[in-house]
């Protein structure tokens, strides 16, 4: 499920129970990059040949989970040439610099959003800043599989770029685009635009 591939055992026809000679392929190169390190190693282990060398609990098995997405969090975002000084600051301050950098062309990843955050907006189709703000924050409330802290950072993000970026050319399709559906779904919703007298059908 986070690489969208199996592991295989070798050739992945043979039974790795007779071939002690099959290594464990994970696909870690098709993880989200901030957790493909975390991520890698995690199922090596959960999965290693050796059971003594697997995790022992269920809970050590759910901290070593929760421990990837922590140290992915605490990593400083990738630097740009519009963050490059960020050098020696903490990975929040790196963050609100390059969230304050970031354009509506600008990837997520390189925008100021936790790997978390990055993760759930590409789930609703959005990578890049214009797109995360066609989303509605409603939507991103409703999330599946987001926590409220991530939920929070999104819609967070989401209004501060939308008001920075409101009337710069780079972002002006995206936000006309927006305010072209809202007028289309209230014209639609209006007595008005209704073939019928009263509501039902409108």
């Amino acid at each position: 499920m986070a690489s969208g591939e199996r592991p295989l055992w070798g050739d992945g026809r043979t039974d790795p129970l007779t071939n002690e000679s099959a290594e464990l392929h994970i696909a870690g190169e098709l993880f989200h990059r901030p957790l493909q390190s975390g991520l890698t190693v995690f199922f090596r282990r959960a999965l290693h040949r050796d059971i003594e060398h697997r995790f022992d609990t269920l809970r050590q098995m759910k901290d070593a989970w929760q421990k990837v997405f922590r140290d992915a969090d605490s990593d400083l975002p990738p630097t740009t040439p519009s963050t490059v000084g960020s050098e020696g600051e903490d990975a929040e301050q790196a963050r609100d610099r390059a969230a304050l950098a970031a354009g509506a062309e600008t990837e997520l990843e390189v925008a100021g959003l936790s790997p978390r955050a990055v993760t759930v907006a590409a789930g609703l189709g959005a990578t890049t800043v214009g797109q995360l703000l066609e989303i509605q924050p409603s939507v991103i409330h409703k999330t599946r599989g987001a926590g409220p802290l991530v939920r929070k950072e999104l819609n967070r993000r989401r209004s501060q770029w939308a008001a920075a970026l409101r009337g710069k050319p780079a972002a002006a399709d995206v936000l006309k685009s927006a305010a072209s559906v809202k007028e289309g779904a209230r014209k639609r919703a209006s007595p008005a635009s209704c073939r019928s007298t009263t509501w039902q059908g409108c």
